[in-house]
């Protein structure tokens, strides 16, 4: 069994968007196997996205958090150990995204997989992305 974290892009696709999602995405995400997990920050990007172009991101924080427990999917948190390891994805230097940065974390400290889109999340040597 695997624990996956959805980076914020898969999310909104899976949501929004199920279409964009690739054969390899939707086997993972249908695949009873696994555990799908998203972060608190993910929900922090959608809510800053929601707010500044509503039109672009139609879906808020309390939309997302009411659908993720229907479907009972875990939440998880952003911990101070999630912040140490945070540091140490700043100083890489390899992507300019803090909320890609925090979810690499999160997926460490989870004991996740990060399931991506992001090929530059591939270039930490983490062992913990999943690029689809």
């Amino acid at each position: 069994m695997a624990k996956i974290l959805l980076d914020t892009n898969i999310l909104i696709d899976s949501i929004l968007f199920p279409d964009r999602l690739s054969k390899e995405t939707k086997d993972i995400l249908e695949d009873e196997n696994n555990t799908i997990v998203v972060s608190t920050a993910s929900l922090i990007e959608i809510s800053i996205k929601h707010i500044k172009h509503p039109d672009l991101m139609p879906i808020d924080s309390i939309f997302l958090c009411n659908l993720l427990n229907e479907n009972e999917i875990d939440v998880l948190p952003i911990s101070y150990k999630v912040l140490a390891v945070f540091d140490d994805f700043l100083l890489e230097k390899i992507h300019n995204d803090p909320f890609d940065h925090m979810l690499l974390a999160t997926s460490i400290v989870e004991g996740c997989k990060l399931l991506t889109k992001d090929k530059i999340l591939g270039q930490y040597k983490n062992g913990r992305t999943i690029i689809v």
